[in-house]
C-alpha cells in the first residue's frame, strides 16, 4: 500500500521467550464497519511501517469478546464460557475501535482475576464516538401532529401520562427467528443484571439461580420493563446488535422513565441493519458508522 513500506520478506514475528514459539502479532476485529477500517489502517502501519507480519482473528460482536481474545481464552465471544482458565500465551494482541466506557465492570473483573494475561488499554484513538437510541421522523411527526406529543423527550413516553407506544410496532411485529435468545446476550451476564437489578430495585426483572442473576426472559427473546410487563402488546420494541449492546442501559432507562420498551437483540449484523427498516421501534445506533445514513 505504501511506497516505502518494508518488503514482506523482511517482516518479522513474534517470538514467545518461555516457549520458543514464533507467531504473528495478532489483530482481533471487532464486527463493525469503523472497527474494519480501523483495523485495515492499523495492519497497514505495523506491517509496512513497523515490520511485523500480522493476522486477523475474530470477528467479535463486542468490545467485551476482545477483552477475552486478547487475555488469551480460547472461546472469547461464548457468553458464560469464555474459555480463560489455565492460558498462559495469547494469539490475539491489539483490538482497535473498542468501546470500552460502556464495559467497565467486566474489564475490571477480567484484570484482577487473570492479571498477567489482561490486556492493557493504550489510551484514545484520535477521535471520539457517539451512542444514542434512534427512531422513524414520521413516527415523531405522527405524534406531535395527532396530539402534540414529543417523542423528541424522554418523557414523553411516560406510560402513566402518554400512551407513545400507540405510534410503534408491538413486539409481535417481530419474528423471533430474527433474534438472539435471552441466554445468547447480556441478559445472561450476572455481574451486568446484579447492577441493574441494585440499581433500579426491580428484582422481579431478574431471575436468581444458585450464585447467577439473569435478565428475566420473555418470549424466549425479549426483555420486558415494569411499564408493560405484564401487557406484552403494550409494549414498543427497543433494538439492538452483537451480543446485547447497551442492553442494561436500555433496562435501566425504560424502568426508571416508566417506558413501556421491549428490549431485543438482532440475530446478527445483516438483520440489524434490516429490522429497523422493516418496522417503527426505537434501535440503538452510534457514530462514526454509515450503516442508517
Amino acid at each position: 500500500c505504501l511506497p516505502d513500506a518494508i518488503p514482506a520478506e523482511q517482516r518479522k514475528n513474534l517470538l514467545n521467550p518461555v516457549t520458543g514459539e514464533s507467531y504473528p502479532l495478532g489483530l482481533w476485529i471487532n464486527g463493525w464497519t469503523a472497527a474494519y477500517l480501523a483495523n485495515e489502517m492499523a495492519r497497514i502501519i505495523l506491517q509496512e511501517k513497523i515490520g511485523f507480519n500480522v493476522r486477523d482473528i475474530g470477528t467479535g460482536t463486542s468490545t467485551v469478546d476482545a477483552y477475552y481474545a486478547l487475555t488469551g481464552c480460547i472461546t472469547p465471544t461464548t457468553i458464560g464460557d469464555r474459555g480463560c482458565e489455565g492460558v498462559s500465551v495469547t494469539y490475539s494482541h491489539i483490538n482497535v475501535e473498542a468501546w470500552t466506557d460502556g464495559y467497565k465492570p467486566e474489564w475490571d473483573a477480567l484484570r484482577t482475576k487473570y492479571p498477567d494475561m489482561a490486556p492493557v488499554n493504550l489510551g484514545n484513538m484520535g477521535y471520539n464516538g457517539k451512542t444514542s437510541y434512534y427512531f422513524p421522523s414520521k413516527v415523531r411527526d405522527e405524534a406531535w401532529e395527532n396530539e402534540g406529543l414529543n417523542l423528541d423527550f424522554f418523557r414523553g413516553y411516560n406510560i402513566s401520562w402518554h400512551d407513545a407506544a400507540k405510534y410503534f410496532d408491538t413486539p409481535n411485529a417481530l419474528n423471533v427467528s430474527t433474534l438472539r435468545p435471552c441466554n445468547d446476550t447480556r441478559l445472561w451476564i450476572t455481574s451486568a443484571m446484579r447492577f441493574y437489578a441494585k440499581l433500579t430495585g426491580d428484582w422481579d426483572g431478574v431471575e436468581i439461580v444458585g450464585e447467577e442473576v439473569y435478565g428475566k426472559c420473555f418470549d424466549g427473546h425479549f426483555w420486558l420493563p415494569p411499564a408493560c410487563r405484564r401487557n406484552f402488546s403494550g409494549c414498543f420494541v427497543w433494538l439492538t446488535a452483537g451480543n446485547g449492546w447497551d442492553v442494561e442501559g436500555a433496562m435501566q432507562k425504560s424502568t426508571t422513565y416508566n417506558i413501556p420498551m421491549a428490549v431485543a437483540t438482532a440475530k446478527n449484523w445483516t438483520l440489524f441493519t434490516e429490522l429497523p427498516r422493516l418496522i417503527d421501534s426505537w434501535f440503538y445506533w452510534w457514530v462514526p458508522d454509515p450503516t442508517f445514513l
